[in-house]
């Protein structure tokens, strides 16, 4: 089966374009993060190849955004479990105490944001976020507003993770990357990346931001059958 992690006020809605694109094959598998908060993302990321473990002898995971986060987490927990990954749009975890400390302030900012303003109007602001501006695509579906949607803010906040690439060279499965073009923050964030892993490769997508299952979902769904076709 396919396991896709959706992003950051999400659903696994956001999958439908890429659900549409795949040929026949292994089952898309598009769990909501918001049902199963863990303490930590180490914390999550045990869990979650516990059960996929229990469900599946052939996995392959994809992830996007914070989904992408998740999933290199899991990459880095059970390395054996899966026979292949695509990333998309993804932050391996940023270097040095300070700067996750900085980080931790500003997802706190956005935090009290998250708990006090109406609804409509923190999606728009984050929609507003400089990572996002470089996409042209209409917003995935989102979530109403949850405790749960909170505590993995908090819990799940890039200030919180540690930095993964070091761990990258124990993950020998192929792992594909893709960036857009124009979210240009996240292209050198993919070329680090994958200069640390055994078997990865990049791919930058053309003509899109950081928004790729939206833009372009099709580009996703030929790294997933690259992905396949590699175990």
């Amino acid at each position: 089966m396919i396991w896709a992690l959706h992003g950051a006020f999400q659903t696994g809605a956001l999958w439908d374009p890429l659900r549409r694109c795949l040929p026949p094959g292994p089952a898309l598998q598009t769990p909501s993060l918001w049902d199963m908060p863990g303490e930590s993302l180490a914390d999550w990321a045990r869990r979650f190849c516990m059960e996929v473990r229990q469900r599946d002898d052939q996995p392959i995971l994809a992830g996007y955004s914070l989904g992408g986060r998740l999933a290199l987490h899991a990459l880095c927990d059970s390395p054996s479990l899966w026979k292949g990954s695509v990333i998309i749009s993804a932050h391996p975890g940023l270097a040095g105490a300070k700067a996750r400390l900085r980080r931790l302030h500003q997802d706190g900012v956005w935090l009290a944001r998250f708990r006090t303003l109406p609804w409509p109007d923190f999606l728009a602001a984050w929609r507003n976020r400089p990572v996002l501006r470089s996409s042209n695509a209409a917003a995935a579906a989102v979530p109403l507003r949850s405790d749960k949607m909170a505590r993995a803010l908090d819990s799940w906040s890039l200030g919180r993770q540690e930095d993964l690439a070091p761990r990258f060279s124990n993950i020998s499965l192929p792992v594909f990357w893709l960036a857009g073009e124009q979210d240009e923050k996240f292209v050198r964030l993919a070329q680090g990346a994958v200069e640390r892993l055994p078997h990865g490769r990049l791919h930058i997508v053309k003509g899109c931001g950081h928004r790729i299952p939206v833009e372009r979902p099709e580009a996703i769904a030929q790294a997933l059958q690259d992905a396949m076709e590699s175990v």
